[in-house]
């Protein structure tokens, strides 16, 4: 255990329940334990909030004084639970300034049209999605969406992503996604690279897919990595 005025470490503890946690606590870190769900009342000023590895079944929102999620949170850790569901109006839910969404390793089938558009950073890890969604928030910069079912990337990602990783889904074709600067895009099943892609692309990583042949200069890429299968762009 390591605790200080602003920080709180019970990870792997059996904790069942978040009771009594002091106001002054401001990063909360309660993963591997066997939380299902947030019931007690959580410090006013918290910012980050990791619950990996428990048994929490659903999101938890933002309820107003005293109850759920403080509108203070920043950085929510969901990884690894039991949630099979992201509820329809979960913008209104979850807190107005958080930053960092995690729900990895769950059960989760679909991705809602809507997120809090203060969202930076949204990773769907290994769940069982089979689509990309239909709307990403506005200032998203960062989307995880690796081992899933998905097939197929749309043109019309949000103005301000830079980072996609998609390994190990579906995906046949690449996109030309002008604002996006890194795609990470291996183990899926493509066959060949479009002759025109981003424009603002720096990285392309593209290892363990069914592609025969890949001219070097027609994409002007100052690095090349080909070990095997495995290739990686990088364009400075």
């Amino acid at each position: 255990i390591q605790n200080d005025d602003k920080n709180l470490h019970y990870n792997e503890h059996n904790i069942v329940e978040i009771i009594n946690i002091p106001d002054n606590i401001e990063n909360i870190y309660l993963s591997n334990n066997q939380i299902t769900s947030i019931s007690g009342r959580l410090p006013i000023n918290l910012k980050i909030l990791d619950l990996s590895n428990n048994k929490i079944t659903s999101i938890p929102g933002s309820r107003g004084p005293g109850t759920g999620l403080p509108d203070s949170l920043m950085v929510l850790n969901l990884d690894n639970n039991q949630i099979m569901l992201i509820p329809d109006g979960i913008e209104s839910r979850l807190p107005n300034k958080l930053q960092e969404l995690f729900l990895g390793g769950n059960k989760i089938t679909s991705i809602p049209d809507k997120f809090p558009d203060s969202l930076l950073i949204l990773s769907l890890v290994s769940n069982k999605i089979t689509s990309f969604p239909n709307k990403l928030p506005d200032n998203l910069e960062i989307l995880s969406l690796e081992n899933n079912k998905i097939t197929s990337i749309p043109s019309y990602l949000s103005a301000k992503l830079r980072v996609l990783l998609i390994d190990k889904n579906q995906i046949t074709t690449i996109p030309n996604t002008n604002n996006l600067e890194e795609l990470y895009i291996t183990n899926n099943k493509i066959e060949s690279i479009p002759d025109i892609i981003s424009i603002n692309l720096k990285i392309l990583c593209i290892a363990s897919n069914p592609i025969k042949e890949i001219e070097k200069n027609k994409y002007k890429c100052d690095i090349i990595f080909n070990k095997s299968s495995d290739m990686v762009f990088s364009r400075q």
